[in-house]
C-alpha cells in the first residue's frame, strides 16, 4: 500500500461518493485537496493509477462509474496521460457528472476531449487546494449525501508533520550540545549563521526555515526549495515579513490556536493556510 493510501485511503463503501481523477504523476499534488475535503468528512474514491489486472481494472472502471461526481484534476501529467484520458472519456459517454479543475491554468478541458458543457474551474496557483474544494462544494451535483465522518488519515497527517518536527528538534538540539562542547574544548566562538548568504531580520523565522532545510547554511539557492513552512506554536512570531525571501513559498502550516494571530500578519493573505491541532486525538 502507497503512502497515499495509508494517509487517506480511498472510500470502499456504499454510500454516494466523489471519483477524484488524476494523473499518477500527480499523486502529490492532491494531498492538499484530500486533507480538506477529508477534514469535512466528504467521500472520496481514487485509484493512483490505471491497474494492468485485469480483474482489478474491472472493479476500478465499476466504483469509477458509481460515482456522484467525476471531479477531473487536470494539470500537464494528465493532458499526458493516455490511459487516465481513456477511463475520462469513457465517463462521458456514460453520461456521469464530470467536473473539471484546470490546476494549472494550461489547456482547458478540450484538450482531453472533455465535452464543452463540462464544467471547468481555472484554479489560482497559490490557493490551489483552497479554491478546489470550493468548486467542488459548490458544484452542481454535490450534495450533503456525499458527506460523512471527517477521516482519521487528517489526523495522522497532522501527526506525520508532528513527529518530523520533533525528530528535527532533537536533531537540532543534539547538534546544539556538540557545538557547546567543541567550543568549549576549542575555546573559541561557534557562529552557525557565519556561512549564510541570506539575511533574516526575525531569529525565529530564521531558524524555522533552517529547520525545514534539516540544518546548514541559507543561501538564495536553498531557499529556492521551500514551498512549505510549519510555524510551531500557539503563536505566531511577531515578524513574518522575511518569509518574502522564500521564492517557491505557497503554503503555510500553523496551530488552530494561531489562527486568531492572521489578522495581525496581512503579509500571509497571499498564501495557502494550513492547520493542525483542534481537539485531542
Amino acid at each position: 500500500m502507497s503512502n497515499l493510501n495509508k494517509v487517506y485511503p480511498p472510500y470502499e463503501g456504499d454510500k454516494p461518493y466523489i471519483y477524484l481523477c488524476f494523473s499518477k504523476a500527480s499523486k502529490r499534488k492532491v494531498l492538499g485537496l484530500l486533507y480538506r475535503l477529508g477534514l469535512r468528512g466528504v467521500r472520496i474514491w481514487y485509484c493512483e493509477e490505471i491497474s494492468p489486472d485485469i480483474e482489478q481494472l474491472i472493479n476500478d472502471e465499476k466504483k469509477a462509474c458509481k460515482a456522484a461526481i467525476t471531479v477531473v484534476f487536470l494539470d500537464n501529467a494528465f493532458r499526458n496521460d493516455t490511459r487516465v484520458k481513456s477511463r475520462l472519456l469513457d465517463l462521458q459517454d456514460k453520461e456521469n457528472s464530470i467536473l473539471c479543475l484546470n490546476t494549472d491554468r494550461g489547456d482547458g478541458g478540450l484538450s482531453v476531449g472533455l465535452h464543452p458543457d463540462v464544467p471547468e474551474v481555472k484554479l489560482r496557483r497559490l490557493h490551489r487546494s483552497k479554491d478546489a474544494e470550493n468548486a467542488i462544494l459548490r458544484a452542481e451535483a454535490f450534495s450533503h449525501e456525499l458527506i460523512g465522518k471527517p477521516i482519521e488519515s487528517a489526523k495522522y497527517y497532522i501527526k506525520i508533520l508532528t513527529k518530523r518536527a520533533v525528530i528535527v528538534s532533537a536533531c537540532l538540539v543534539a547538534l546544539f550540545i556538540s557545538l557547546f562542547f567543541v567550543h568549549r574544548s576549542l575555546n573559541k566562538e561557534i557562529d552557525i549563521t557565519a556561512n549564510d548568504t541570506v539575511t533574516f531580520s526575525d531569529e525565529t523565522i530564521r531558524e524555522t526555515i533552517r529547520t525545514a532545510l534539516g540544518g546548514g547554511e541559507l543561501t538564495d539557492e536553498r531557499l529556492a526549495d521551500i514551498d512549505t513552512l510549519y510555524l510551531e506554536g500557539d503563536m505566531l512570531p511577531t515578524d513574518i515579513s522575511d518569509i518574502d525571501l522564500l521564492p517557491s513559498l505557497k503554503t503555510v502550516i500553523i496551530s488552530q490556536k494561531a489562527v486568531s494571530g492572521l489578522k495581525d500578519h496581512p503579509e500571509l493573505d497571499g498564501y495557502e493556510i494550513e492547520l493542525f491541532g483542534g481537539e485531542s486525538e
